[in-house]
């Protein structure tokens, strides 16, 4: 049942590679038993695996072991690179779309410098506690007896966990919103920061 969850939709070459492994696993760990406790392989048992070669027999090239592992980074690891670097565009467009509507509302309204700080903070604290983000900031514990508090207040259809029943059915807005109410609030703390 594993093997077909991680098996599924990928490449033959990628398959053929995890059986290999499986398969060689299971024929090491019955040369260690088989070994150690002959008691535990009856005639009809030894039979079932006879047609298995030994682990000491079987010769692995440098080319197989490199294509292996070759194919474990192509469907592993590459993905997780471009995802990754996905991400960092994505922080580093919001980040600079709030900066500039930061700017932009202190130019056009000649507001002060701290009270848009002050907005851009409350803001993203808003943000970050409409979808539920703003609690992964607290221990396990903590965020353990939220999940609990927020479950019986979803009981009793409180306005706010509908909100986050809302983002938690659209996982790449709830993934901006986050990601921009940090920011907001990031924004705000620095320029605080930079008075001290």
């Amino acid at each position: 049942r594993i093997l077909s969850k991680v098996m599924r939709g990928k490449s033959l070459s990628y398959q053929n590679m995890i059986l290999a492994r499986e398969v060689a696993s299971r024929r090491q760990i019955l040369h260690q038993y088989k070994g150690k406790n002959s008691l535990l392989f009856t005639r009809s048992s030894r039979s079932n695996h006879e047609s298995l070669p030994s682990p000491t027999t079987t010769t692995t090239t440098r080319q197989h072991v490199g294509n292996q592992v070759v194919l474990f980074e192509m469907h592993h690891s590459l993905e997780a690179a471009w995802i990754a670097t996905w991400y960092c565009l994505g922080h580093l467009s919001l980040s600079m779309m709030v900066d500039l509507v930061r700017r932009g509302v202190m130019h056009h309204w000649q507001i002060s410098e701290t009270t848009v700080h002050v907005f851009l903070m409350v803001g993203g604290l808003t943000m970050m506690r409409a979808n539920g983000y703003l609690w992964t900031w607290l221990s396990q514990d903590s965020y353990q007896v939220v999940k609990f508090d927020v479950h019986n207040r979803r009981i009793l259809d409180h306005w706010d966990t509908r909100i986050l029943a809302w983002f938690r059915q659209r996982k790449t807005l709830q993934d901006v919103v986050s990601m921009m109410g940090f920011y907001m609030l990031y924004l705000g703390v620095t320029h605080f920061y930079e008075q001290i």
